[in-house]
């Protein structure tokens, strides 16, 4: 099931970083109902940026930036895409609720990551897509319908 270098504690990692994407949106979601989608992606972007601050300089030095410079540009896209996922996820929440939000976002994912693998992207290495992974998303989909079908 798992890769032979994978270590324990990167799955109990990978678990606990998914409840806490399921606390995020909820809480980014209440936060936009209270004071509006945008100026609730701005603020929880901004407090994020601040707690980032605190730890690299709490763990690590101002140094640590130096090879930004040198880092290819479209990498840094991943803070616009952040700010486009918070503000979706703020929207969606208040029409859909938080586990058809967060399975429809875990199904894209899924998808994405599965082409990403077997393409390569981003210069990361190449995992074809097997049948069993063929199945696995099959399963995320039909997942999403009995979500979505119980929840009316």
């Amino acid at each position: 099931m798992f890769e032979k270098n994978s270590s324990l504690a990167a799955v109990i990692s990978c678990i606990l970083a998914g409840a806490f994407l399921a606390m995020m949106i909820r809480l980014n979601a209440s936060l936009g109902i209270s004071i509006g989608w945008l100026e609730s992606a701005f603020l929880i972007h901004f407090i994020g940026g601040l707690f980032s601050i605190f730890l690299l300089l709490a763990f690590f030095n101002i140094k640590a930036l130096k090879g930004v410079s040198g880092t290819p540009k479209y990498l840094f896209l991943g803070g616009v895409l952040g700010i486009a996922v918070v503000c979706i996820s703020n929207w969606c929440v208040a029409h859909l609720g938080l586990v058809l939000t967060a399975g429809l976002f875990l199904t894209g994912n899924l998808f994405f990551a599965a082409t990403a693998d077997h393409f390569g992207f981003f210069g990361l290495s190449i995992f074809k897509i097997s049948l069993q992974r063929w199945a696995g998303l099959a399963c995320a989909i039909g997942g999403l319908f009995l979500i979505s079908w119980s929840g009316s």
